[in-house]
């Protein structure tokens, strides 16, 4: 029975591919950017309460959906309101380019399982002694890892480097900012910058008590800033992220422009630039 059941309900979908407008007319399609968005950051806030519909307006169970989720022939939509609330998933027949987009969030989910081990770092045994020069290896594997681009980069890597700053915080406390460079304090940043949207937001009150220090610019900590906004889904307020290849949304860019100025940061074009020739390394 539950086979037929789903058979027919195949059939609706497949048959009604042009008729779900009717019902979304209020909403707007979440951009498959913002998925793999979500997804890359282990972030999925799609409530429990979403409704589900096929192609004719058909209200569908959650228990229907997940069965047919294993079928190549129907993919799905998602649809959030103007507060960006996912209120609906609307089903249909699947493309060609839907089957290339779910293989591509496969890979994304892969990348993702490996990443868990930000979620839980390691207390790892450290010297607080040796903090210097613990901090200027991890600066070392940090550039060196990303020194062929993005598509070298081992994930094991930035985990690794994330577990020796956590370690050092953790064991040193406030002894730990002492007797150290601004190279030292670069070395934090980009450990936290490279790790997990949790850890950004947790230290970045330790990251700019560095500023007055000396320990680290205000233009770096303009990188962790919009990364956090980004994380947020919220404008970026130097324009120093991107998404998928192009520049992260702003709130202004002439205001992005005056803020950029204030901290002594390069022109926005020419650093979009030095970034695209980086990514194309």
């Amino acid at each position: 029975m539950k086979k037929t059941f789903i058979y027919s309900l195949c059939f609706l979908i497949l048959s009604g591919c042009d008729k779900g407008g009717q019902f979304t007319d209020q909403l707007q399609i979440v951009p498959r950017d913002t998925l793999k968005y979500w997804l890359a950051n282990n972030q999925w806030p799609v409530p429990e309460t979403v409704l589900i519909y096929d192609s004719l307006g058909n209200k569908i169970e959650k228990d229907s959906f997940f069965a047919l989720q294993e079928s190549d022939d129907i993919t799905w939509d998602y649809f959030f309101n103007v507060e960006h609330v996912v209120e609906r998933i609307v089903l249909r027949k699947s493309t060609e380019n839907d089957k290339m987009f779910f293989a591509e969030m496969d890979q994304i989910e892969s990348l993702v399982s490996v990443k868990s081990g930000f979620k839980i770092l390691r207390n790892v045994p450290v010297d607080c002694k040796d903090k210097r020069r613990l901090l200027e290896e991890v600066y070392k594997r940090d550039q060196s890892n990303r020194a062929s681009g993005y598509e070298g980069m081992d994930i094991a890597v930035d985990i690794a480097n994330m577990e020796i700053v956590y370690s050092l915080i953790d064991k040193c406390g406030t002894e730990l900012l002492n007797d150290l460079d601004p190279k030292h304090g670069l070395a934090m940043l980009l450990a936290i910058q490279h790790s997990d949207h949790k850890w950004r937001q947790y230290y970045s009150d330790f990251l700019e008590s560095m500023v007055p220090l000396n320990l680290i610019k205000p233009s770096q900590i303009a990188l962790l800033r919009d990364r956090i906004m980004m994380d947020n889904y919220e404008p970026q307020l130097y324009g120093t992220q991107i998404q998928n290849g192009v520049l992260y949304k702003v709130d202004n860019m002439d205001s992005v422009i005056i803020r950029r100025q204030k901290l002594d940061m390069i022109p926005l074009k020419e650093y979009l630039e030095g970034l695209k020739e980086y990514m194309t390394h």
